[in-house]
């Protein structure tokens, strides 16, 4: 999750790309008899700890493991609610029209420790959310906010993010996942103290699946 150089100005928020998405599913096998629950469509937006492709599973792929969903994930590495990716891609709200296509039941936001400016942030959150809800009325959102890596002064600038992000979640009906604290052991982290290990990335993931009601899962 590399800080990013790029953000938005305080006047307006401009959707200027969409992101393309791979997607997993897991399956699930029913006894004889048994009626299926339909399989859920997550579609998951954040940063480097969202994006695809890395070498480290990502924690979605957990949590989607865990709800039995089928997972679309939307990450832009150095990007966040204020800040565009390093390769032009735009900030979270540039992907809405790429998640509203793929037509989830549930949204999860992660993030993000690229944000800086927690009053932008709180605005560019509800900003986001306003427009999930209007293109996907009847989905689902939470929203989890920025781990704390093992970093000086991290904390603080992550509290203070994280509070930024739980106002603009909570000011527009959804839910607010506190992850601050959820990877407290350093050895949880690689070498650049900001990115989680395979190990670190499962249990974000886990944690994340306990924190989302169960009567969402579409395991049996």
């Amino acid at each position: 999750m590399r800080i990013g150089q790029r953000g938005l100005g305080r006047g307006a928020i401009v959707a200027v790309a969409m992101v393309a998405a791979t997607m997993t599913s897991c399956t699930k096998s029913a006894e004889p008899g048994e009626k299926d629950r339909p399989q859920l469509v997550a579609a998951f937006i954040g940063d480097s700890y969202t994006a695809p492709g890395d070498a480290t599973p990502s924690y979605w792929q957990t949590t989607t493991s865990r709800m039995c969903w089928q997972a679309v994930p939307f990450g832009v590495a150095g990007s966040g609610y204020t800040i565009a990716g390093p390769d032009g891609r735009g900030p979270y709200v540039t992907r809405v029209d790429a998640v509203a296509a793929a037509m989830p039941d549930v949204v999860i936001v992660q993030g993000s420790f690229n944000d800086r400016e927690p009053d932008i942030t709180t605005i560019a959150t509800g900003i986001l959310i306003r427009s999930i809800h209007e293109r996907l009325p009847g989905a689902r959102v939470f929203v989890m906010g920025p781990v704390t890596p093992p970093l000086p002064g991290a904390g603080p600038q992550v509290a203070r993010i994280s509070d930024a992000v739980r106002t603009g979640a909570e000011a527009n009906f959804s839910i607010f996942v506190d992850a601050q604290h959820f990877l407290g052991d350093a050895a949880l982290f690689g070498p650049d103290n900001i990115h989680p290990t395979a190990r670190g990335q499962q249990i974000l993931g886990t944690k994340l699946a306990e924190a989302i009601p169960r009567e969402l899962s579409s395991c049996d």
